[in-house]
């Protein structure tokens, strides 16, 4: 067997198989050519059959194309299995015998550039047959004209093409082994030919019969000498190419083994440290169990859903699964479901961040939640009913990273929590220390830290750095300006620093009475009000709240009790206490409808103002008008508007000239101005655009102009 596989023999091998392979190649090009003749004969055939079915079509003759379908599949060498026409109702008209059987199986296709290959092999044709044709070529079939009608369509199912036998390629490959088994043979007898003649080449010369050596001779007995040497030299070099193999094969296998040594054995220290941690957990699920009718329902639960979160940080395949996180609105979500009631105390104070605004955080949200919900109760425990201030800032030194902390006038942390917090514990964990060890382990999931102060005069400071990654987004502010009134002075700076993340100015009042006249002196887009618990004249005040909230957006914060008592007497919804970034961004991002859209209109035609207000007025907006330019600079100066109707001829000003000064007031810079003209040329309207008007608005009104109207007012929201 090796002398097939000797040097001289590898030519007639690789020839061999090449032949070989090319027969097959060949077998398989006949193949594919025969699918493709088939598909194209098939083709033609179906046009043809299309072009015969045009008259009988026409003229609703199906018996007859009925006959010529059935001589067309009766005289064909194709494999048809079916042909049918279908009219363009997609109803069958005409087909041949048995055709129904065949087309039951498959829907018919209206039109189909290529052939449908079917699940069962079968090739499904789908042309359309068109009323009028026409020759485009001496050899080629008729094409629809352009203005044709289709009439229907024909639809052909035929049978797959053959196979080619492979027998027929049998006399080549015979041809093919004859000839290897000549070229060997002729190989071989040419190789026993130079072996006799090395052998008698050597015997004269161990017999001294040195004249008898021709050179020829001697050169192949020099020759095979060498071959032989080259031969012993390559079996040589394999043997030592094996042992150094074999060499490096066992220093990876000692190397392999030493890794797997070390990997077994951090194994075992992991199995251990699992093994502990579930002792551990089974001691505190039992100690649980003894001590469940001694714990209140929102005690048990809460050692509950501590225990399955221990067990689930001490998964081996436990992982961080960070998301986006926009920090307002992860505290408003978030923070009532820190408390057993899903309701957040209104002992808490929060001090958000004005530059977290723009940002948005990668963090673990719910591993975060957990532990501001871990920390929170425990601090409302030992603040017994006194404030607590929560505050959430991002930090750039040294690190990207995100401080809360909790701030409060009580009793400190105990020195068991301490010691769990700060350092490992110097005795064996109890049920009353899952709640802090579940917050040691989630600090290192989350790798952070913590520091803790307490004085016994001042109170408690907790501090929690989170290592973050955020990235600035396009949120800019909602608003110009922002009223606050409260009537707790020591929340009032928290309240109006976490404000201007949304308002380029905060402004506060102190006392209900103070705010009409506070309203009035200064341009307000939002009014935050902090409604009191008590008030001497409620009816009063709360009519007063009820005509600012006609004018101006006014929001309306209430604790439960003040709920009470405002809500039977203010038709605006109330939102709870306390007043967190999230509501307010969300109810200047959600006006209600058009409540609080305002319209001025500057024309000197006291008709035309009363008819564009009645006509205006029920739509919920509250306009305002002007006769004069000077009136309407003056009112643009006081107010606030979202959209401004001015006529051009004013008996002072030009309503260019008006509108120009009105984009210069900052307020009104992206202000809808719309020109309130009974005509206007192409050279009109360019300069109405170059004084900074929006668009051209042609009196009179009628319905499609007031819904233009109302789609160029911008809502409160939008102001910049």
């Amino acid at each position: 067997m090796k002398q097939l596989f000797i040097r001289p023999l590898w030519p007639l091998m690789l020839l061999a198989i090449f032949v070989v392979l090319s027969l097959v190649a060949s077998w398989f090009s006949l193949q594919l050519w025969q699918q493709q003749q088939h598909t194209a004969y098939l083709h033609q055939l179906s046009r043809h059959a299309a072009l015969l079915a045009m008259h009988p079509l026409r003229e609703q003759n199906s018996q007859a194309l009925s006959q010529t379908l059935q001589a067309l599949q009766q005289h064909s060498v194709l494999p048809l299995q079916a042909m049918a026409v279908y009219d363009k109702n997609q109803q069958l008209f005409a087909a041949t015998e048995g055709s129904e059987e065949v087309l039951s199986n498959y829907s018919p296709l209206p039109s189909a550039t290529q052939p449908v290959v079917l699940a069962d092999g079968m090739l499904l044709f789908s042309v359309p047959v068109w009323a009028d044709v026409q020759q485009q070529g001496r050899h080629d079939l008729p094409v629809p004209a352009i203005s044709s009608e289709q009439l229907g369509h024909l639809l052909l199912v035929a049978g797959p093409s053959a196979a080619v036998p492979l027998w027929l390629m049998l006399p080549m490959l015979l041809l093919v082994l004859l000839a290897a088994l000549l070229l060997y043979g002729w190989q071989q007898k040419k190789q026993q030919k130079r072996a006799r003649q090395q052998l008698l080449l050597s015997q004269q010369l161990q017999q001294g019969c040195v004249a008898d050596v021709q050179g020829h001779d001697f050169a192949l007995l020099i020759d095979a000498w060498q071959q032989q040497q080259q031969r012993h030299q390559q079996q040589l070099r394999s043997v030592g190419r094996d042992a150094e193999l074999r060499l490096q094969q066992q220093e990876q296998q000692h190397a392999h083994t030493a890794e797997n040594l070390l990997q077994l054995q951090q194994s075992y220290q992991q199995l251990k440290l699992h093994s502990q941690s579930c002792d551990q957990q089974l001691k505190f699920w039992l100690e649980l169990c003894h001590r469940s009718d001694s714990l209140s329902a929102v005690d048990l639960r809460s050692k509950i859903q501590a225990l399955q979160l221990l067990s689930e940080l001490h998964a081996a395949d436990f992982a961080l699964q960070p998301d986006h996180l926009w920090l307002p609105d992860w505290l408003a979500q978030q923070a009532p479901l820190w408390f057993s009631d899903n309701k957040l105390p209104e002992q808490f104070v929060f001090d958000e961040d004005p530059q977290a605004y723009q940002f948005k955080m990668n963090i673990d949200t719910r591993l975060l939640s957990v532990l501001c919900h871990i920390f929170s109760s425990y601090c409302q425990q030992a603040a017994a009913g006194q404030d607590i201030l929560f505050s959430y800032r991002l930090c750039e030194v040294p690190q990207k990273q995100l401080k809360l902390t909790f701030k409060y006038a009580g009793a400190g942390f105990s020195a068991r929590w301490r010691q769990l917090l700060l350092a490992q514990p110097d005795s064996e964990l109890t049920l009353d220390d899952v709640e802090a060890e579940v917050a040691r382990r989630l600090l290192q999931e989350l790798h952070g830290s913590i520091s803790l102060n307490s004085l016994e005069d001042l109170g408690t400071q907790l501090d929690i750095l989170l290592p973050v990654s955020w990235q600035k987004t396009s949120q800019s502010k909602l608003c110009q300006s922002i009223l606050v009134l409260d009537e707790r002075p020591c929340r009032l700076p928290l309240l109006k620093q976490s404000l201007a993340a949304i308002g380029e100015q905060v402004h506060s009042v102190a006392t209900l009475a103070a705010l009409p006249e506070a309203v009035q002196l200064r341009l307000v887009d939002l009014v935050i009000v902090l409604l009191p618990e008590s008030s001497a004249s409620l009816h009063q005040d709360a009519a007063k709240l009820s005509a600012l909230a006609e004018r101006y957006q006014l929001l309306f914060f209430a604790s439960d009790k003040a709920r009470q008592l405002w809500q039977p007497l203010l038709a605006s919804r109330l939102l709870p206490v306390p007043i967190l970034l999230s509501h307010v961004s969300h109810a200047l991002q959600h006006p209600n409808e058009l409540g609080n859209q305002q319209l001025l209109v500057v024309d000197d035609n006291l008709t035309n103002l009363k008819y564009v207000q009645a006509m205006l007025s029920g739509g919920g907006l509250r306009i305002d008008i002007a006769m004069t330019g000077q009136d309407a600079i003056k009112m643009a100066s006081n107010n606030r508007y979202q959209l401004i109707l001015m006529d051009i001829q004013l008996p002072d000003l030009a309503g260019t000239e008006v509108t120009k000064r009105i984009r210069q007031l900052r307020h009104h810079q992206h202000t809808t101005i719309l020109a309130f003209t009974a005509h206007a040329l192409p050279d009109e309207i360019a300069s109405f655009r170059l004084a900074g008007m929006d668009d051209v608005l042609i009196k009179p009104l009628d319905t499609r102009k007031i819904a233009h109207i109302l789609t160029k007012l911008s809502p409160a929201d939008e102001i910049r």
